[in-house]
């Protein structure tokens, strides 16, 4: 995925996701709808096979090199593209190995959650949760081609694997993610080093432009928003969802579309549409926007490296739950919404904790980039490098970034700030006010 450009930030926002390499484990959200469902047969499926994983033997020695193919990828029921896939396999006695790279993967690689070798035969899985993949294939006599099927979403498509080389590439010896030519250990060791901010101090007056159905009448008529908005949920949390998954099928990210100079609602609207897509920030406007025009108090928040300037960032948005009374994290970019493994949904800084604990955190089971599946170990790589420090406006409107509409950003104790006397923005290292709950006078809007 291409960059997302932020004006005050000079600099572009990068973000892609596509097929899930650590993914989800069962949780249920407040309503119990949706739990995500683990597949049952794939591990079964590799037991199957005579050799166990990391075993070495006549069928390891032919499959020594690297391998190329095409998977076939399914976008929707009627859309679907070729990604070019690369396996190299390394047959050591002490410890084989394999490693996929795929094309549509932002990463130098992934490891298989499992892989077996049989009598000519090889089957690995990748992915889990709702994204789960399977692979079996055949080594045929020419000894160089690999023939079987690729399943995922229970369909079943041939794959083909031709070797190109009796020399694998030590894909081990490479970082996995490298984001600004760091690697995500160093990312993670910011978020660890500076892992605390201020408490207490006065409140920040952040505003909430509320249920002006007047001003966002265009944007809401691109789909029945108001359909979605009408219907029966339990939670406030689905309804956010739902309007999610509306607003996803309506709207498509493109970071390289870039941002109109005009940052209103309008502007924004017209430049999605005449570009056919428009950047993380742009689908942050327009979602939040849509998320107040029904009385729920939202904001894009412009999540941030320890790097400044920076190369890249991206921007989320942050919505309030009346019903949970805290923050929720939302990622129009990728159809997403994060839960912990007891199926509460996660604010920022919530999830910022995460990835320095390292905990497990939970994708809603439709997320994905333009309809592509969802990589959540991509998305944890890349997010760890970009919740370091965050900014939003102090007055959220459908106007946009206006004079006057200060830029509020919020950075860690001890975190030395660029030229502080010359930012645009107004800084603080108080979380509890910058996080505080949103003050509005007609809550519900009901």
């Amino acid at each position: 995925m291409k960059t997302c450009r932020r004006l005050f930030c000079l600099i572009a926002a990068a973000a892609a996701a596509l097929l899930c390499l650590n993914g989800a484990v069962l949780a249920q959200e407040p309503s119990a709808s949706d739990a995500l469902q683990q597949p049952e047969q794939v591990q079964s499926e590799l037991d199957k096979q005579g050799f166990p994983s990391g075993s070495s033997g006549p069928t390891c020695e032919t499959l020594n090199g690297t391998w190329q193919g095409k998977l076939h990828t399914s976008l929707t029921e009627m859309t679907y593209f070729d990604d070019p896939i690369e396996l190299n396999f390394i047959d050591d006695a002490n410890q084989p190995r394999m490693y996929l790279t795929i094309r549509s993967y932002e990463s130098a690689y992934t490891i298989p959650q499992g892989w077996s070798v049989g009598t000519g035969t090889v089957s690995f899985s990748f992915n889990e949760g709702p994204w789960v993949a399977s692979v079996y294939l055949e080594i045929q006599e020419d000894g160089a081609t690999l023939v079987g099927t690729y399943s995922q979403y229970g369909r079943e498509y041939p794959l083909v694997m031709k070797k190109t080389s009796d020399e694998p590439v030590m894909k081990y010896r490479e970082p996995q993610f490298t984001f600004e030519e760091k690697g995500i250990g160093i990312w993670q060791g910011y978020l660890k080093d500076y892992a605390t901010f201020g408490t207490g101090g006065n409140p920040i007056p952040f505003t909430y432009e509320l249920l002006d159905r007047q001003k966002t009448a265009r944007l809401l008529a691109m789909a029945d928003f108001e359909g979605v908005a009408n219907g029966t949920y339990n939670w406030d949390t689905e309804l956010m969802r739902a309007l999610l998954e509306q607003f996803c099928d309506t709207f498509r990210h493109d970071g390289a579309s870039g941002m109109p100079e005009q940052t209103d609602l309008d502007a924004i609207l017209d430049h999605a549409i005449a570009k056919g897509g428009i950047e993380c920030r742009g689908l942050s406007a327009m979602f939040s926007a849509i998320l107040r025009a029904y009385g729920i108090p939202a904001k894009p928040v412009m999540c941030l490296p320890y790097t400044d300037p920076c190369e890249d960032c991206h921007v989320l948005v942050h919505a309030w739950s009346y019903d949970m009374g805290k923050w929720v994290l939302i990622d129009p970019t990728y159809r997403l919404m994060l839960r912990d493994v007891n199926g509460v949904y996660l604010g920022i800084p919530e999830v910022r904790q995460a990835f320095v604990n390292g905990d497990v955190l939970v994708p809603n089971e439709t997320a994905g980039h333009n309809l592509a599946p969802f990589s959540l170990e991509y998305y944890r790589a890349y997010m760890t490098k970009n919740m370091f420090r965050f900014s939003c406006l102090t007055s959220t409107t459908t106007a946009g970034e206006t004079s006057g509409n200060r830029t509020q950003m919020l950075v860690p104790l001890n975190y030395q700030i660029q030229y502080p006397w010359s930012r645009p923005e107004t800084i603080t290292r108080n979380a509890t006010s910058f996080w505080a709950p949103p003050v509005v006078s007609d809550p519900q809007g009901a």
